[in-house]
């Protein structure tokens, strides 16, 4: 059980960790440098998040997808 609810806390700690460089990176634009020493994090650490945010595919900022989101369907007006 404790192994179970370890592992739980880890997986959150991650989580929390992700969304901390995401917000410094992707949403204040900071360099990864930057990020680092805003988020208290190493540079490494920084990396290691920022590739498992990448792996799950959520470094899209919520403008670009809206922008892409808006091409789809002016060019889709098009045919109709």
């Amino acid at each position: 059980r404790d192994d179970v609810e370890s592992r739980g806390l880890g997986d959150v700690y991650k989580r929390q960790l992700e969304h901390k460089v995401f917000r410094a990176y992707y949403e204040k634009g900071l360099s990864l440098k930057e990020t680092a020493q805003h988020t208290k994090l190493s540079t490494t650490s920084v990396r290691g998040a920022l590739d498992r945010i990448r792996a799950k595919g959520r470094h899209f900022h919520p403008m670009l997808l809206f922008f892409i989101g808006q091409c789809i369907l002016s060019s889709f007006k098009h045919y109709v």
